[in-house]
């Protein structure tokens, strides 16, 4: 990518009239953004290229170091010993997991049962307009004064 890259700005170079300091960065860089693509394909190991999810699709690339072979490794004969912990760790491993589904399926059948009962609480439910109009109504209604009662107005009026 660089060696290319440096090529195209020497060629530019080159092409300077003698005397004139223009360094041609505008068009190397409108030349790279031109030809990213190209660029980013010059090495396949170190991009990868793939489909973006979103509408419409679009090409995507990640740059990467490219992996490393990895070697099969021998497989290291283990002692009897360490067999033994190893098979004793698998079954305390199987115990665990079976004791966390009995667990799991004895909790939801308390749940389904609790539901047929009818012991788990009432459902929520979405009041209506007339409802929550009703509710505002009160609500206002609570701050009033009554007329005849204490420190009402008909008293004040009066004297």
């Amino acid at each position: 990518m660089e060696k290319r890259v440096m090529a195209n700005w020497i060629k530019r170079l080159k092409q300077r009239r003698p005397g004139t300091s223009n360094w041609f960065l505008e068009g190397v860089l409108g030349w790279v953004e031109l030809n990213y693509v190209e660029l980013l394909s010059a090495l396949p190991p170190y991009v990868s290229r793939f489909l973006a999810d979103t509408v419409p699709q679009e090409w995507h690339y990640t740059l990467a170091e490219p992996r490393a072979h990895v070697q099969q490794q021998e497989e290291v004969e283990m002692t009897p010993e360490q067999k033994a912990n190893e098979e004793a760790r698998l079954a305390r491993e199987a115990a665990r997991q079976a004791a966390a589904e009995e667990e799991k399926a004895r909790y939801a059948a308390e749940r389904r049962a609790a539901a047929e009962a009818g012991l788990e609480g009432p459902a929520f439910r979405q009041k209506s307009k007339k409802e929550i109009e009703e509710e505002r109504a009160r609500k206002r209604g609570q701050g009033e004064f009554s007329p005849s009662g204490p420190g009402g107005s008909l008293m004040s009026n009066q004297i």
